[in-house]
């Protein structure tokens, strides 16, 4: 989940990146990585119970709840 100011660079640049280099990379998610760690965003991250992954692991607080794997 990204959650960002209207027209905040780093969208404008991940957008830019990701069609230029998307076959060189393995994801959108990496070339994004890659920007975070060359340039000094701010970054704010949010608890957990905003991007839960352990579906497993029942969050009744968890506001978004990520299923991957095989089932």
């Amino acid at each position: 989940m990204i959650v960002f100011t209207k027209n905040s660079p780093i969208i404008k640049e991940w957008l830019d990146r990701t069609v230029k280099s998307f076959y060189n990379e393995f994801s959108e998610e990496t070339i994004l990585s890659h920007i975070a760690h060359e340039k000094k965003y701010d970054f704010t991250y949010f608890s957990s119970d905003y991007n839960w992954t352990t579906p497993d692991k029942p969050n009744p607080e968890a506001t978004i709840i990520h299923y991957a794997g095989p089932r």
